[in-house]
């Protein structure tokens, strides 16, 4: 069974506001330095898989927050 946690994005950003692509994108980049820096290889499948979950949660948190901000 794979069991996935949820990406700490209260940790990478301020979440007070909608996250923005440039935002996301030096997130990433600095995910990609992390990886280097531990010695794994930046584009290896287990950091990949890491950079998506980063955008999913992302995209839930912008999701939210529009539909907090619709909502009377």
């Amino acid at each position: 069974m794979n069991t996935v946690t949820a990406f700490p994005v209260d940790q990478w950003f301020d979440i007070c506001k909608p996250l923005k692509r440039e935002d996301v994108e030096l997130a990433e980049a600095q995910m990609m330095l992390y990886a280097v820096k531990d010695g794994l290889d930046p584009e290896c499948r287990e950091a990949r898989q890491e950079y998506r979950r980063m955008r999913a949660a992302v995209k839930q948190h912008n999701e939210a927050l529009k539909h907090a901000a619709a909502q009377p």
